[in-house]
């Protein structure tokens, strides 16, 4: 410890201004660094999200209404037709699916005289035949699917059930089995005869309460959606495609595109955005890395003199390596120090968008900007310790 104080001296004595221009630069690059890897890191992660349907060999069928709305009538006739390709029971009419962004339904969700959440909490919630569930791919973990007779078909009208989302349940009722319990929906009394795996909502609204979802039996209003299961090649789909959209020509124009698709348009701005940080993590570190290096070199260079005397009284180049290296981490010690004060600086006027991040980002910011100081002293002292040192007291 009293060697790195005397170290710490014998920097400020030798160069005050320098070295606080040093640490300043890392501060700067550490601080733009952690907020640009803690925004970089959220938007990753929510690109990786699991969706809990079963992906593969997932289509979804869309209408448009060239005038008017798409009629019932055309959703179960364009059912009827693939059905007929796929098999029976691998077309399913529903309100949307996860991460496709329309036909998103919020509804407040409370339990009756629970006093650990009194206020309902929003979720969202999906509308869909009675094979809905199946074509998406849920797993049931408790209870039942629901029944062909039990799917609301008439506007206004409710089964009064409900199939909850795993992690749904487990938040509502507190880790109990959740089959069988009262859950109060938009004012009404349903009772939950289902859970399923964590099921993700069309919208991302965060790691926790994405998956707070919920199934009702109903065929919902506006229909203008089908969810296809096919394993088969492509091309018999686009055939069928096209013989509907020859069918209702003038009348609704269809779009068939597979999830992975519907996934990837709807995470486009948030690849676009991990790449524009990237890049912005890039610049900075090769912008200090000029900056450091630039006053590095010369702080190196003014004391040639002494890195002579060393090596003249026997030092070796690990030793003179090492001296600088302890120089160096002292004045990243000190940047980083400054740069946890600057980043929360940043959150308290920005607000939560650019607070610290968790432990990997902050890892991760540590380690770029060490690496940074490692190849800034680096590229500074191989010139001179390749002269010997006589050769280094000429040159000074």
């Amino acid at each position: 410890m009293s060697t790195l104080g005397s170290t710490w001296r014998s920097i400020w004595r030798f160069h005050r201004l320098l070295a606080g221009i040093l640490v300043l630069e890392y501060a700067l690059a550490f601080a733009i660094v952690l907020t640009a890897l803690g925004v970089l890191i959220s938007r990753a992660e929510a690109i990786s999200v699991t969706s809990g349907v079963n992906e593969q060999g997932l289509y979804v069928l869309q209408g448009e209404g060239v005038n008017r709305p798409v009629h019932r009538s055309e959703v179960f006739e364009a059912q009827a037709r693939f059905e007929a390709l796929t098999g029976e029971g691998q077309v399913a009419v529903g309100s949307s699916v996860p991460f496709l962004g329309t036909g998103s339904l919020s509804m407040p969700i409370s339990v009756p005289n629970d006093p650990m959440h009194a206020a309902p909490l929003q979720v969202n919630a999906y509308e869909g035949g009675v094979r809905f569930a199946s074509v998406l791919g849920l797993r049931l973990l408790h209870g039942r699917w629901f029944q062909l007779d039990e799917v609301v078909l008439r506007y206004g009208d409710n089964s009064h059930l409900a199939i909850l989302s795993e992690s749904l349940a487990r938040r509502l009722f507190h880790g109990e089995i959740a089959v069988g319990k009262q859950v109060d929906i938009t004012g009404q009394m349903h009772t939950v005869v289902g859970v399923v795996n964590p099921l993700a909502a069309p919208q991302y609204l965060g790691s926790q309460r994405t998956t707070y979802t919920l199934l009702l039996p109903k065929v919902p209003s506006g229909l203008n959606l089908l969810l296809i299961r096919y394993k088969g090649s492509v091309s018999d789909l686009e055939t069928g495609l096209a013989g509907l959209r020859k069918h209702d020509a003038g009348k609704v124009n269809w779009s068939l595109v597979p999830y992975s698709a519907v996934r990837s348009r709807y995470f486009r701005s948030d690849r676009l955005t991990v790449a524009a940080l990237a890049g912005v993590v890039l610049a900075v570190l090769v912008t200090a890395l000029c900056g450091i290096l630039g006053l590095t070199n010369y702080w190196v260079a003014k004391r040639r003199p002494q890195i002579a005397i060393r090596r003249a009284l026997g030092a070796t180049n690990h030793d003179i390596v090492v001296h600088f290296l302890v120089e160096s981490g002292l004045l990243v010690a000190a940047g980083l120090v400054l740069g946890v004060l600057l980043k929360l600086s940043f959150g308290v006027y920005f607000g939560n968008l650019l607070m610290p991040g968790g432990a990997g980002t902050w890892l991760l910011s540590v380690a770029l900007v060490l690496i940074l100081a490692l190849v800034v002293v680096y590229i500074s002292l191989r010139r001179w310790l390749r002269m010997n040192p006589a050769a280094l007291m000429r040159s000074t």
